[in-house]
């Protein structure tokens, strides 16, 4: 289909042509964002649309973990839509009626952060040091370095950790979300792909914003 063509652009701004993919994902994803830092569940459903725009972006434009990234965000979006809107005891409803905000153990904290660390470092191995021609028959590698390869590893682990934890509810999700959007705007900036680092500038500023919003959820809920 002509829609999912990386070559069917909207429009050019400074020089670079936007193609409808990066256009349609870019736009979804900030609306989704926004309205995971109001609680809103809906934010789950518009999410699963606007990732699979950029699925087909990613993959087109050589960011294997990316394009993978979107795939497995898909399923969260699924299952937080789920799991927000039907939350199965009674002390984890707000008034909404959802799932309630809450935060990580400092146990757990470190166990997710070692767990992101080491998984990067194996996911980033395979593929910066396995055989290009084997990867290069799945996914498109040019353009892209191997240090680039382990930060396309950090985002895709991140943000994969960071909408699992969304899914929960808990409010470390936006603190991983901050560090996952940090390296895919440096990356996408670097890969060329503005419209996804104009995207990931403004998801930064969303970060900061659920972070303030679900703190003072977490304590309206701790007085009622």
């Amino acid at each position: 289909m002509e829609i999912f063509n990386i070559e069917n652009y909207v429009f050019t701004l400074l020089g670079y042509n936007v193609p409808l993919l990066e256009l349609v994902g870019v736009v979804l994803g900030i609306c989704s964002v926004y309205l995971a830092t109001r609680g809103k569940a809906i934010n789950f459903l518009i999410g699963i649309v606007g990732m699979s725009f950029l699925m087909a972006f990613f993959y087109q434009k050589g960011m294997p973990s990316m394009m993978m990234l979107q795939v497995i965000l898909i399923c969260f979006c699924a299952w937080g839509y789920y799991n927000w809107t039907k939350p199965k005891k009674d002390g984890e409803v707000d008034s909404g009626p959802q799932k309630k905000v809450t935060t990580l153990t400092a146990r757990k904290r470190l166990y997710f952060i070692i767990g992101i660390l080491s998984f990067v470092g194996i996911w980033g191995s395979v593929m910066a040091f396995t055989d290009p021609n084997f990867l290069g028959s799945i996914f498109p590698r040019e353009g892209i370095t191997r240090l680039g390869l382990f930060a396309d590893a950090f985002v895709l682990i991140a943000a994969s950790t960071g909408m699992y934890l969304r899914t929960q509810k808990k409010w470390d999700s936006w603190f991983i979300f901050l560090s996952a959007d940090t390296m895919g705007l440096l990356l996408s900036l670097a890969m060329g792909a503005y419209f996804v680092t104009l995207k990931l500038a403004i998801y930064w500023f969303l970060d900061v914003k659920g972070i303030l919003n679900w703190r003072k959820e977490m304590k309206e809920n701790a007085k009622n």
